[in-house]
């Protein structure tokens, strides 16, 4: 992937510590289901990378525990014509990204949503930086997203 090697936090990150293991796993698996491992960008070119889990708003108080469990994060509403009211937790912050790579990393995702999330990894630990959506390996991330997202279908092998 993009020929720059993530597989280890930086040495300044290797204190971060985590909730209990239950909790972890329990956080990878709804994560794995109802997340969102997004890198957006905006009209001047900087690139960001956040973490998003939306859940019906009478779930809010699980999104609520989750916020308080992990110490960051932040809890908006979200209203779409038609459905249901949405509640979304949402983590942007670099240093509470690297927090969930080292969760994730040691708790992993185990269904298509982790090639998403190894797209996401590589960006954060590449730094988020204003200016960087001309990096070439930045450009190279979001077109391995768009192609980890594209729907495969499954074959058996059988003819």
């Amino acid at each position: 992937m993009v020929g720059w090697e993530s597989s280890q936090l930086m040495e300044t990150d290797k204190h971060i510590s985590l909730p209990p293991d239950i909790w972890c796993a329990w956080l990878s698996g709804l994560s794995d289901g109802e997340a969102s491992f997004c890198l957006a960008r905006n009209r001047r070119e900087w690139v960001r990378a956040e973490f998003r889990l939306n859940m019906r708003s009478d779930d809010r108080p699980m999104l609520e525990e989750i916020k308080k469990t992990l110490g960051f994060g932040y809890i908006r509403k979200k209203n779409y014509a038609g459905r249901n009211p949405m509640t979304e937790f949402t983590v942007g912050h670099r240093k509470e990204l690297l927090t969930l790579v080292r969760l994730f990393d040691r708790f992993p995702l185990r269904s298509r949503k982790r090639k998403d999330y190894e797209v996401w990894r590589t960006f954060v630990l590449l730094h988020q930086r204003p200016k960087n959506a001309g990096d070439p390996r930045v450009e190279q991330l979001f077109e391995d997203i768009r192609s980890a997202r594209e729907f495969k279908e499954e074959t058996d092998g059988r003819s």
